[in-house]
């Protein structure tokens, strides 16, 4: 694209050719895919070489080719608003930056063609319009700042149109705002009456629950009622003496049979408590006995030098096998037979209990004793 700019300006210098058929011979799809690509160098972020080019291209294709103005005005509405911030960069921001000169000017130029290519195209359709009218009124101030410029007076039926569009969108605007507030109205009517239609349906069931529950209390006052006034027909219709005595014999066996049961109840709660306790010291006494006979054996061997009698040898005796077995079972079922538990009661249990720890006490001072003589013999 740049070689093809290039040859275009170096025709245009060398003049070979003094007429405008340089620019005008180019065809319209051509020159559309032309200024795409101008225009896209000219948006993204190129360098100044590239942007005097492509801008001085579009200066003459403006400046020359008239059917291109309108075409440059619709097709890139937003070139004018570039233009000026690609000036406002070129501009130096302090005084030590070197402006470049004809990159402003460039910028300048091209967009004074922009902005006379925008007054044209208001100015002729303002021209036709006022022409159907007959009411073509413009006027054109100077300004110090912008050079001159265009400005054209608002005819009649200008404004009267932006009236009625205005108009149009209030009316328009003000019933979109009626149908929105309509909506939240309802919207809120909708939520008050559930709340109120849900307050009336809780307040109708208490009401319907308190008036049920009125009627169980009045039926059952009202059986109440007639049980007694039965009890009291069936009382009345008994003799006096009779039926005293039988009033009192009943109040007397209710009480007897409470006084039983708590006195019953208190005896059985005591004796478990006391067979607790006892069958707790039995096995502590059992234990006892077990680990003290076992010091005495194991003392016992270990002072006479003897071996204690081996393990496997005691579970023989101990568990025997075969016909040995049998016989043992045969005797031990005859036994059982013969002497039946007899239950002992917590006194019993106390005095074998005593028994036992006496005949202990008197085992381990005999041992005692022995093994004194045995260490004064020595």
């Amino acid at each position: 694209m740049l070689g093809y700019l290039h040859s275009i300006f170096d025709y245009e210098e060398s003049e070979a050719v003094k007429n405008d058929t340089v620019y005008t011979q180019i065809s319209r799809h051509r020159l559309l895919i032309i200024l795409d690509e101008i225009v896209y160098a000219l948006s993204r972020d190129c360098s100044d070489d590239l942007f005097l080019q492509s801008a001085r291209f579009l200066c003459r294709m403006i400046e020359k080719a008239v059917n291109v103005r309108e075409t440059i005005l619709s097709r890139y509405r937003g070139l004018s608003v570039f233009l000026l911030r690609r000036l406002a960069t070129c501009i130096p921001r302090d005084h030590r930056e070197t402006p470049n000169e004809e990159l402003i000017s460039q910028v300048l130029e091209l967009l004074k063609y922009t902005r006379n290519i925008e007054i044209a195209v208001k100015t002729s359709e303002e021209v036709e319009a006022h022409d159907e009218n007959s009411e073509e009124i413009f006027i054109r101030d100077k300004m110090a700042s912008q050079g001159q410029r265009a400005e054209l007076i608002v005819s009649p039926r200008v404004e009267a149109a932006a009236v009625r569009i205005q108009a149009v969108w209030r009316g328009y605007y003000t019933r979109k705002r009626l149908r929105s507030a309509m909506a939240s109205i309802v919207a809120f009517q909708v939520r008050v009456r559930s709340r109120l239609q849900r307050k009336r349906r809780e307040k109708e069931e208490a009401r319907l629950e308190a008036e049920l529950r009125h009627q169980l209390a009045v039926s059952r006052r009202r059986a109440r009622r007639e049980r007694d006034e039965n009890e009291l027909e069936l009382l009345t219709s008994l003799p006096a003496g009779e039926l005293i005595g039988q009033h009192f014999a009943n109040r007397r066996r209710e009480a007897a049979v409470k006084v039983q049961a708590w006195f019953r109840g208190w005896r059985e709660r005591r004796h478990f408590g006391s067979l607790q306790t006892s069958l707790r010291r039995e096995r502590a006494a059992i234990q006892i006995q077990r680990w003290y006979r076992g010091h005495l054996s194991r003392r016992y061997y270990s002072e006479e030098g003897k071996f204690a009698p081996s393990s496997q040898g005691a579970v023989r005796e101990r568990f025997p096998s075969g016909e040995r077995r049998t016989r043992f079972l045969e005797v031990h079922r005859k036994w059982r037979s013969t002497h039946l538990p007899k239950p002992k009661t917590p006194e019993e249990l106390e005095n074998l209990h005593a028994r036992t720890q006496l005949l202990l006490r008197k085992a381990i001072l005999r041992r005692l004793g022995q093994v004194s003589e045995v260490s004064s013999w020595s």
